[in-house]
């Protein structure tokens, strides 16, 4: 009986470390921004939207700044590590809308998503834009 007990506990600790492993899988598969992101800055001075597609790892973007408007498509982006960093190559391409769009205007590009909160930063280097989902 007792040698049965010990299959029955290896396998109930079996069972429970998979369904562990499955809460995780279904939690980072939702751990990347999806779907329309708004915000703004000093009132209707600075207004951001961002649609983020987490499918194709793209987002579109709209920013209007001080007068100025700005729109980028289809611009590529990749999650890293666990603190919702959030990698956009095309900000350090002059040659790309987004790195066009940063460069003309002197300002650089952090992007970080708090799956938290569910809210994606904006960190234009001189200000902060905390997009929220909209």
């Amino acid at each position: 009986v007792l040698y049965w007990l010990k299959i029955f506990m290896k396998f109930v600790q079996s069972l429970a470390l998979l369904c562990v492993a499955l809460i995780a899988a279904v939690v980072l598969a939702a751990a990347e921004p999806n779907g329309a992101y708004c915000g703004s800055y000093m009132g209707s001075m600075v207004t951001g939207k961002a649609v983020m597609n987490s499918k194709s790892h793209s987002f579109n973007l709209d920013v209007k700044a001080f007068g100025k408007s700005f729109s980028c498509e289809n611009i590529e982006f990749e999650m890293k590590g666990k603190e919702g960093h959030v990698l956009v190559p095309d900000a350090m391409n002059a040659n790309s809308c987004l790195g066009d769009m940063l460069h003309s205007n002197g300002l650089s590009l952090d992007v970080s998503y708090d799956l938290r909160h569910n809210k994606v930063t904006l960190d234009l280097g001189v200000t902060k834009l905390d997009l929220k989902s909209c």
